[in-house]
This record gives structure tokens, C-alpha cells and sequence, in this order.
């Protein structure tokens, strides 16, 4: 439910910024390592308390919070249930470096209800108001990791982004898996909200990745912006310039350090998108990556689960 923003905010104090002070830290933990870390942030290193090299070592979850027998019957619960919970609060604890973490935390099982891994996302409880931006953030991305499959949220997520990040197209655009070339995996336009859902990702809508802006991000590892689509300084560029689009932006998508694709953002306004642009979207990026990588496996799941009913009614024998 999304809160009131008029009523329930003090929306003159904006100087305090919710990732910065909650110090939100994303985690993955997956049970074929006993419990151990699989993927942190920098927000979760900071928050425990890790260097980096303690990555690792990978010490077990638990073993960074005092007092932290409830915290494991939650993760307990998560192991256990047959069904895929939604994101939500397990336990407040407190770290081995004395700091209050809300932790909240999902988990995510195959089509045979066996656990694949549980996501989550610590924060710190030293906040006392948010600005209307901190919120729209905190809803973004409470709705990606509340998802198995990104395309059935995509419209809703590009909805509230446009309350902070305008735009009149939007895209999600994936670097295929042999690593060359792209393709659009989800676009939306402004009053005409629409996402391309493919069946699966194999079902690929390519587009030229020469000369494209995934093509720079890709290569450069940073977000890319274009101030005025008629220089034609990208190849790509003309194509938007004709439909009247005159900024853009691409920000990189990363998983586990590596350039997944890029979200893609254009208006039809000369010299829109700016650096503060970019540090709104560190805030939101890394959820959405999980949340693209979750639509794979999902996909993929799914498809293998098809071939086998297949494979067993095609089967001419007395015992099936």
C-alpha cells in the first residue's frame, strides 16, 4: 500500500537521504553453502561490519549478529515453508559491530518447492524521516524483490520511477549470454504503458548493438548520458531524435560484477538527465538485477518443467 506522501511526510526535510542513512545492504544466502553468503553489497559490509577480503571466508549469516537465535528460526522457516514468500520483515538483531539491522527476507524455490536461495536486504533503524524520494525508492524496490518475475511488475515499477526520473520511454536491455550483441527485453512508453513480454529469453527481439548505448556501457562499465539525440554522437541516436526523443540515459545492469545489460531512459527534453540522476538509480539498480536475474531462472524453470510433462505424454508405455 503506498503511503500518503502529503500526510505522512515532512516533505520540507529532504536532507536526510534513506539509502544513505538506512544504509541499505543487499544478501544473498544459498543453502548449498551451508547458510553462507553467497552475494553481499557495500551497504551490507558496512552495516556488519566486513571487509572485503572476509568475503572469502564467507562466514555463515547468523554468525554476524549477537543474540541471533530467533533470526535463525526465521531463516529456519524460510528454509522449511513449501510455499515462496513474499519480502517482509523476520527479525531486528543486532550485528557483531553493535549496530540495530531490520532484517527482511525472502525466499526462492523451484517449480518442485526445493529452496534455491533466500534474498533479503538489511537496514539500519537510526532513520527519523524520509523525503518523498526516499520513500518512491523504498517502494521500488520492496516491489522488485516481492517478485518472481520482473515483466508481470515492470509497468509499475516504471511508474513510480517516473515520479522521481522522467521519462517518455523506458527500457531494460540485456547483453545476450554468448556476450555479443542485445536485445530488448522490456520496454514501456509514457500514456501508452505497455511491456514486450517474451515467453522466454531465448525468444530474443535484437536490435544493432554496434554503435548502441549498451554497447558503451558495456564497455566503459559506467551509465552513459546523450544531451541532445540530433549530434548524432551514437549511432542509435537518429532513431530517437526522429521519434522526438532528445535526451537519454543508460545506466549499466550488474550481477555479481558483471554487466548483465542496461536500463535505458529517453524524453523529449534537450539536456535532461544529470549526475543526480545516475545516484537515484544506484539506489534501485542493484534490486533490479536480482530481480532480472530471478525472471531468468523463473523462465528457465518453467521451461524446463514444460519439456518434461512433454517428454512423459510422449511416452508410449503401460507404466505412465
Amino acid at each position: 500500500m503506498a503511503l500518503n506522501d502529503d500526510k505522512l511526510l515532512n516533505i520540507d526535510n529532504r536532507e536526510i537521504s534513506l539509502i544513505d542513512s538506512l544504509k541499505i545492504g543487499i544478501f544473498q544466502i544459498e543453502p548449498f553453502v551451508n547458510g553462507k553468503f553467497t552475494y553481499l553489497n557495500s551497504g551490507a559490509l558496512e552495516l556488519l561490519g566486513l571487509e572485503n577480503e572476509e568475503l572469502t571466508q564467507v562466514k555463515p549469516f547468523i554468525d554476524n549478529f549477537k543474540d541471533n537465535n530467533s533470526l535463525q528460526a526465521e531463516i529456519n522457516k524460510l528454509i522449511n515453508s513449501d510455499i515462496i514468500s513474499e519480502i517482509k520483515v523476520i527479525d531486528t538483531v543486532i550485528s557483531k559491530n553493535g549496530k540495530v539491522v531490520t532484517v527482511w527476507a525472502k525466499n526462492l524455490k523451484d517449480s518442485q518447492g526445493r529452496l534455491i536461495r533466500i534474498d533479503g536486504f538489511l537496514l539500519s533503524n537510526n532513520i527519523f524521516k524520509l523525503s518523498l524520494e526516499d520513500v518512491i525508492l523504498s517502494e521500488i524496490n520492496k516491489i522488485l524483490l516481492a517478485n518472481l518475475d520482473i515483466r508481470e511488475v515492470f509497468d509499475e515499477v516504471c511508474n513510480k520511477i517516473e515520479r522521481i526520473i522522467k521519462w517518455n520511454r523506458v527500457s531494460i536491455s540485456l547483453v545476450e549470454e554468448a556476450g555479443v550483441g542485445g536485445l530488448n527485453f522490456l520496454v514501456a512508453n509514457k500514456n501508452t504503458v505497455k511491456s514486450l513480454v517474451f515467453k522466454t529469453l531465448g525468444l530474443k527481439k535484437k536490435y544493432a548493438y554496434t554503435g548502441s548505448l549498451l554497447e558503451k556501457v558495456v564497455n566503459t562499465k559506467k551509465p552513459v548520458i546523450v544531451d541532445d539525440t540530433r549530434k548524432k554522437e551514437n549511432e542509435t541516436d537518429a532513431l530517437f531524435a526522429k521519434d522526438g526523443l532528445l535526451s537519454r540515459l543508460a545506466y549499466p545492469l550488474k550481477f555479481k560484477s558483471k554487466i548483465i545489460g542496461s536500463i535505458n531512459f529517453s524524453i523529449d527534453k534537450e539536456n535532461y538527465y544529470k549526475l543526480h540522476h545516475t545516484h537515484i538509480l544506484d539506489k534501485i539498480v542493484p534490486f533490479l538485477s536480482i530481480a532480472i536475474e530471478n525472471t531468468k531462472l523463473y523462465i528457465r524453470a518453467n521451461k524446463s518443467e514444460k519439456e518434461c510433462n512433454e517428454l512423459f505424454k510422449s511416452i508410449d508405455s503401460p507404466w505412465f
